[in-house]
């Protein structure tokens, strides 16, 4: 991604995630291709869900770990320029709440 003169890795801005979500703004998307797009970068706070196992202990399987990181990391979202007039933390709960439609209709 660009958002001023040289394209950046996206998990370079991953160090700068905070749980308040942080406009990045408006910028541009695939090097190829360049799309200019609305960021936001935000990390979730921890919801202290521990999956157990059968007897109750912490679960430490391969699977559990995967979901556990995959949770922890932060969200880069990649809007439209028209959702600029929208607050970031309007944007990050429209996205999370679509996350939550798309999981319930798998």
């Amino acid at each position: 991604m660009r958002l001023t003169t040289r394209w950046v890795c996206c998990k370079a801005l991953f160090k700068r995630a905070t749980p308040t979500a942080t406009p990045l703004g408006v910028g541009e998307w695939v090097r190829c291709n360049p799309l200019r797009a609305l960021f936001v970068l935000v990390r979730q706070p921890p919801k202290g869900r521990r999956a157990k196992t059968t007897r109750g202990r912490r679960a430490r399987s391969k699977k559990s770990e995967q979901s556990a990181r995959a949770a922890r990391a932060p969200w880069l979202l990649v809007a439209s320029v028209r959702c600029a007039d929208l607050a970031p933390k309007q944007l990050v709960r429209r996205y999370r709440q679509r996350m939550q439609i798309e999981i319930s209709h798998q």
